[in-house]
C-alpha cells in the first residue's frame, strides 16, 4: 500500500510539501516548519535536536555550514517593534539528522 501512495498522482508527503527552492534552485527546509511537523510544541525544545544533528553532521565528516543555513528575521512585535527571530534552512541532509536525533531527544528535551 505504500508503494501505492508513492505512485499516486497528486500525492505529496508532509515533507515534501514543505520543501522550498531557493532563488539559485537549491531545494531547502525551512526549521520553523519543521520543528510543527515533527510534532515539538515550541522552538525552544526543537533547538536542541537541532543542536545533536549539527553535531552529527560535523562528525559524519560534512561541513555544518553546507547543510544549516542561519537565518534571522526581524518580525513584527507589540507595538510597531520588530524583533530577531532565528530560523535554519535545512538540507536534505540535515533533515534527515534532524529527524532522527529529534526521535532521540523528544523525551529528554520534553521533560524539561
Amino acid at each position: 500500500m505504500n508503494d501505492e501512495l508513492q505512485q499516486r498522482p497528486g500525492h505529496t508527503s508532509p515533507f515534501e510539501a514543505i520543501r522550498r527552492v531557493d532563488e539559485e534552485g537549491h531545494e531547502y527546509w525551512s526549521a520553523r516548519e519543521l520543528y510543527k511537523l515533527l510534532g515539538y510544541s515550541r522552538w525552544e525544545k526543537f533547538q536542541y535536536a537541532l543542536e545533536q544533528a549539527q553535531k552529527a553532521c560535523e562528525n559524519s565528516g560534512q561541513a555544518v555550514s553546507d547543510h544549516f543555513h542561519l537565518e534571522v528575521q526581524l518580525i513584527k512585535a507589540g507595538k510597531g517593534a520588530r524583533r530577531p527571530v532565528e530560523n535554519y534552512h535545512l538540507s536534505r541532509y540535515a533533515c534527515y539528522l534532524v529527524v532522527q536525533t529529534a526521535s532521540t531527544t523528544t523525551k529528554t528535551t520534553e521533560n524539561k
